[in-house]
């Protein structure tokens, strides 16, 4: 029998535990609950199964094009996240809340931008309701160069 010790990426500290018990009092709470639950699940399935899986975040015509309400709603997701020990990459965090936005009705879609930094290509993923980003920094998203559907649907394979 091999004694195997699993490493977590990252554990919880005070900081995290009590921004979520304060999104506990808020009403974005279950997004916030979503982030614990459907974190491990897209970190999973992006691990095991790839983007493709994951990207059925299209939302229905009724869908609410509510900038500020996704924002709250991203940043609750964030407070849940924090409590995983699963490192939130970008693309993790936004098809988590792509998840979440398309489960409450809320418009969103997610946008992939790439950019070459020091002779690499560095990629970058973040969640928009119309021209708004609403997890993460519009200065930082400005810097990529936004891939168009198709190209997307190619490096799909690439992305497992």
């Amino acid at each position: 029998m091999t004694n195997r010790r699993v490493r977590l990426a990252r554990v919880p500290g005070l900081t995290e535990i009590s921004n979520f018990l304060g999104h506990m009092r808020h009403s974005t709470r279950l997004s916030a609950l979503r982030g614990v639950i459907d974190g491990p699940f897209v970190a999973w399935t992006l691990k095991k199964r790839g983007v493709r899986p994951l990207l059925n975040t299209t939302v229905s015509a009724s869908a609410r094009l509510d900038p500020l309400l996704a924002r709250e709603v991203a940043v609750a997701l964030d407070a849940g996240l924090a409590l995983i020990p699963i490192s939130p990459t970008c693309l993790r965090r936004s098809m988590t809340l792509a998840r979440e936005l398309k489960c409450l009705e809320l418009a969103g879609t997610l946008h992939i931008g790439v950019r070459t930094v020091a002779d690499r290509v560095e990629a970058h993923a973040w969640i928009q309701v119309g021209d708004v980003v609403v997890n993460d920094d519009p200065a930082l998203t400005d810097t990529y160069a936004q891939l168009a559907a198709g190209e997307l649907d190619t490096l799909l394979p690439l992305l497992k």
